[in-house]
């Protein structure tokens, strides 16, 4: 027996001066894991704050452009969803966004009709917007593949999306009717 505990002396010293419990050991690793939870949280936020300075310096423009070429009133955030989907899709999205936003101020443009007829609204600006619209319209980015569930589809909004807008006052959103039952059986009164 004398000779066991010398053996384990010289083997582990750490754990032959101390009798290891499994509550001790327990709370000894969850202390471990917790530290190491917690110390990495400040890596995580100034990851995140990293990415999204970085997002938000790409697509300066963006809120203004997605109201400028749609005509409407765009929020933000919508805005903002839509310019981040669409630089998932095209990496050069937010250089072309920048090139349509300097072209509009370069020829003094104030609306989309004189974009639209503008000399030089072509190629990758031209498509810049069209993009924008789009995402803006159907409420995502990329190219739908169908019978697929592999595609670079970025979602960017459902009940935001101004597809839906254009007959609100005539249909329901298509996620669930809050309208009554039968609705549909009565013509508008506009």
């Amino acid at each position: 027996m004398e000779d066991e505990v010398q053996r384990k002396k010289r083997i582990v010293p750490f754990i032959a001066n101390k009798a290891l419990s499994r509550r001790h050991f327990i709370l000894s690793s969850t202390a471990v894991m917790g530290a190491g939870i917690v110390l990495s949280f400040p890596k995580l936020t100034l990851a995140q704050e990293t990415n999204n300075n970085a997002k938000d310096k790409s697509i300066t423009n963006i809120h203004h452009m997605a109201e400028f070429v749609t005509a409407k009133k765009i929020s933000p955030s919508l805005a903002q969803r839509a310019g981040w989907a669409i630089t998932k899709t095209d990496a050069q999205f937010p250089d072309h966004i920048e090139a349509l936003a300097e072209f509009i101020t370069k020829n003094n443009i104030t609306d989309i009709e004189a974009l639209q007829d503008a000399p030089g609204f072509d190629g990758d600006i031209k498509i810049a917007a069209q993009k924008l619209i789009s995402a803006l319209y159907l409420g995502y980015a990329g190219q739908p593949v169908e019978l697929s569930s592999e595609d670079n589809v970025e979602f960017v909004a459902y009940r935001e999306a101004l597809t839906y807008q254009l007959t609100q006052k005539y249909t329901p959103i298509p996620t669930y009717s809050r309208w009554s039952t039968g609705y549909w059986t009565h013509l508008p009164s506009e």
